[in-house]
């Protein structure tokens, strides 16, 4: 279990460490998006990122797996919007 949350702790690590814009973009539009999203509906979206994994009641695999649920709700929604 313990090997399974590192790999997913390096994973989000080098995910929010990208070079360039890219980078920049990818770290940036998901925590306004999260912020945005979980002040609107705090009991569906989590906080950002950086936020889960200071929690010590989850483990990595679980932000990472939250995260990727928030993430496909929030296109839903902007997908519905447009």
């Amino acid at each position: 279990r313990r090997a399974e949350d590192s790999m997913r702790l390096v994973k989000i690590s080098r995910d929010l460490d990208r070079p360039g814009k890219l980078g920049t973009i990818t770290f940036i539009i998901p925590i306004i998006l999260d912020a945005i999203f979980s002040k609107m509906a705090p009991k569906i979206f989590a906080p950002n990122i950086i936020t889960m994994l200071q929690k010590d009641d989850m483990t990595f695999v679980q932000v990472a797996r939250r995260k990727r649920i928030d993430r496909v709700l929030q296109l839903s929604v902007i997908a519905g919007g447009l």
